[in-house]
């Protein structure tokens, strides 16, 4: 849920860091957003896995971090331009 809040304070309406830090990086803010995209599935299978034990596997859930973690890496390396086009041809790609 943490990842998610942070996610909505740099994008969106809300722009909740915008109004605390005016001169905040757009770049920065950014690679905050996709970091936070990337991390929800994995902290939201922890949580379940948590919740309920006994329900999910350790190997699902540490296959969703290195998913996870395959994309944010480059995220928090590389500039805008190079993370943003790649996410979206790997999503819309037929």
């Amino acid at each position: 849920m943490f990842s998610m809040s942070e996610r909505s304070a740099v994008t969106g309406n809300v722009e909740t860091l915008f109004s605390f830090l005016p001169n905040f990086p757009f770049e920065l803010s950014h690679k905050i957003s996709f970091v936070a995209y990337y991390f929800a599935p994995p902290l939201f299978v922890g949580f379940l896995r948590q919740s309920f034990p006994g329900t999910l596997s350790k190997k699902l859930l540490r296959l969703l971090w290195a998913a996870s973690l395959s994309f944010a890496i480059p995220t928090l390396f590389l500039t805008v331009e190079w993370y943003s086009n790649k996410n979206r041809r790997v999503r819309f790609k037929n």
